[in-house]
């Protein structure tokens, strides 16, 4: 990592996080506030590793509005108005105060527009009004958009999986989902959309047909077993669809061959706060079938199975390691 990198690396970020646990055990000590103090002037990146961990800690807060504020929080703004290490502390300040709740604002903003929607950890299920039902997977949001002409449901984030219902209306109105990257019109089905990421959206077809059109190139109609992908460049090729992306609704993750980091992203929305790992472990792959309403029980079951450790800072910052 250069020395101008805006993202501070993984163990400066534990760093920040021991910090933040050490502030907030035991009674207030004058000695390790200075010590805290020093290691946050002492660079961009500490500054930077502290606002990630307080923007965790933060959205925890902003989730429970009755919880007291975190003892780190309070010292590190009563250092910036006693003007301790000024420049320091004023930094610090910016990034409790402003940077972390505009972030947490920015998290939030699909879900003002919405419709629908689920919170971390959540999975809800929705009758549309022409009697067609959807389950929304975590940290997913939705917009209805039903008119004389078409039965629209924007996916601003998340996963849904949809069954169709025949429209009673005269001519029937085609049923259509739109994304970030395309349009895809149910051909009496039930399918799944998932967007939880900018860079692309999967298609995967259980029942029917769906036809699937991105920005740019022809249309091409999904049979049922089948996904594909759509993305800035159109769409990808066709795949047998993972059954994966129907299992969560049953409160299962299923992982075949899939690289650590990418099984804890998808654990992780299922559970609030931090859940990384050791960058050694980029190349590891996971297979097998894990709980994700428990993910407690499925870091576990991981940590049985492979020679790796879990390592829990606080309640919401936990960590994969190498055993």
């Amino acid at each position: 990592m250069s020395a101008g990198s805006s993202q501070p690396d993984f163990a400066t970020l534990q760093q920040a996080a021991k910090w933040f646990a050490e502030l907030e055990s035991g009674p207030d000590d004058g000695q390790r506030q200075a010590r805290w103090q020093a290691w946050l002037d002492a660079s961009e990146q500490h500054r930077l590793a502290w606002r990630r961990v307080l923007a965790v800690q933060q959205g925890f807060a902003a989730i429970n509005t009755s919880a007291p504020q975190a003892r780190a929080s309070r010292l590190a703004l009563d250092a910036a108005a006693r003007g301790r290490s000024r420049r320091g502390s004023l930094r610090t300040l910016g990034v409790l105060g402003v940077s972390a709740l505009a972030a947490w604002a920015g998290l939030r903003e699909a879900f003002w527009r919405a419709d629908l929607q689920t919170a971390t950890g959540e999975t809800r299920d929705f009758t549309l009004p022409d009697g067609g039902r959807i389950w929304l997977s975590p940290d997913s949001a939705v917009r209805l958009a039903y008119g004389p002409q078409q039965r629209e449901l924007v996916l601003q984030q998340g996963e849904v999986l949809i069954e169709t219902a025949h429209d009673s209306a005269l001519p029937a109105r085609p049923f259509v989902v739109c994304s970030l990257h395309g349009r895809m019109r149910a051909l009496g089905t039930r399918f799944s959309v998932r967007q939880v990421a900018d860079d692309s959206t999967t298609l995967a077809v259980f029942e029917g047909a769906v036809e699937a059109r991105a920005a740019s190139g022809p249309p091409h109609v999904v049979p049922a077993g089948r996904q594909i992908g759509l993305g800035a460049e159109g769409l990808g090729p066709e795949n047998a669809a993972s059954p994966a992306r129907e299992a969560w609704r049953g409160g299962l993750l299923l992982a075949d061959d899939m690289p650590l980091p990418d099984f804890l992203a998808e654990l992780g929305r299922w559970r609030r706060g931090h859940l990384g790992s050791d960058p050694a472990l980029a190349g590891w792959k996971i297979t097998g079938a894990f709980p994700l309403q428990d993910s407690d029980r499925a870091l576990a079951m991981l940590a049985q199975a492979l020679p790796l450790r879990i390592e829990t800072i606080t309640p919401w910052w936990v960590t994969v390691l190498p055993r």
